[in-house]
């Protein structure tokens, strides 16, 4: 989203350059007028083939991105800073961390040269509000800047909000925690107002048999098969889009998340939100009026929490002020304005 924004309102020849992983088809209707270069597999190795793509195009670009923090990143950044010598450039490293990057830890020679590479990096930008206040700690940092995640398009049109709460993921993972809000559901259920819980995503099975957990809860669960609803994974944009404009309440149990776009997804059509308590909630979640959180370790909390917010009556309202929140704060276009001014060269 940052070069299509970039492309389509500040005029900037934008690429952004990936593997051959599939098709495209957002290239051709979501993110019309941005390039896509496919990187070369010259050696196989992705970090290298990205070494050697810089090496034979830097003087082609003003502007270099990269995504995630690794030692391989900021050596190809200070590689095109380096080969861009004579040339006015600009290197930006987008972390889309999650608390993991609080452990960094760089001792030794070694860790103090991979602190000067960190420095010399023109931008780097952190997407929660507390990760950024530990970071710039750190004076190797000096250049960190707080830039979140966002959405596009108008506002769209809120009129009526059903009684359930609504959940988007990869379901059955260690990160989604969906177990917790299951078993909150569960115990909560009689004092819920009926109230549904309607679960979309793909059931990942890589960690765990979650299908088979699935089987097991509706086992003994039995009264809950018309109240539980898993939808599975919908790629149809327009058809979540309407899951999102008719939830009044929105919940996602993660037991960490770097800045979750689902937040966003969540808001832009103002859903109240319940959120466990991780870092990036807190940049969302900034009074009742918006929502609640709760540990993501504690199934009495969320469903003490689950009880409350249902029991609240739906406000229009209140959903109206969500979605203009989202707006003033989140959406893309006032985030890249800010992000052009710094990278313009």
């Amino acid at each position: 989203m940052i070069p299509y924004i970039l492309n389509k309102e500040h005029g900037v020849d934008a690429y952004i350059v990936s593997n051959a992983n599939g098709d495209y088809p957002y290239l051709k209707t979501e993110v019309v007028g941005l390039n896509h270069v496919v990187l070369k597999r010259v050696t196989g190795n992705k970090n290298l083939d990205s070494l050697i793509f810089v090496f034979f195009n830097f003087w082609k670009i003003d502007a270099l991105q990269l995504y995630h923090f690794n030692i391989f990143n900021v050596i190809i950044l200070n590689l095109f800073k380096f080969l861009n010598f004579f040339r006015k450039s600009k290197t930006y490293l987008k972390l889309d961390a999650d608390d993991g990057i609080l452990d960094l830890k760089l001792r030794g020679v070694h860790g103090n040269f991979f602190k000067y590479l960190i420095s010399k990096i023109d931008i780097i930008s952190i997407e929660t509000q507390l990760l950024y206040k530990e970071l710039i700690k750190r004076p190797y940092f000096n250049n960190l800047i707080y830039l979140p995640n966002g959405f596009t398009g108008e506002k769209v049109e809120i009129a009526n909000k059903e009684s359930f709460f609504l959940t988007v993921g990869r379901i059955g993972t260690h990160q989604k925690n969906t177990e917790l809000l299951l078993e909150a559901f569960r115990r909560k259920y009689t004092e819920l107002n009926g109230w549904k819980l309607i679960i979309i995503g793909p059931i990942e099975e890589k960690e765990k048999d979650f299908n088979g957990y699935i089987s097991h809860f509706f086992a003994n669960n039995p009264q809950l098969k018309d109240d539980v609803l898993f939808l599975g994974p919908i790629y149809d944009r327009k058809l979540l889009n309407d899951y999102y404009k008719r939830a009044d309440v929105f919940v996602m149990p993660s037991r960490y998340e770097g800045f979750a776009l689902v937040y966003l997804e969540a808001i832009k059509f103002g859903c109240k939100m319940l959120l466990s308590n991780i870092r990036p909630a807190f940049d969302i979640v900034k009074s009742d009026k918006i929502g609640y959180l709760f540990s993501s370790d504690e199934v009495e909390d969320l469903g003490l929490k689950l009880i409350k917010i249902s029991s609240e009556p739906i406000d229009v309202k209140n959903n109206l002020y969500i979605q203009d929140f989202a707006c003033q704060n989140f959406h893309w276009s006032k985030i890249v304005d800010e992000l052009y001014n710094k990278l313009k060269i």
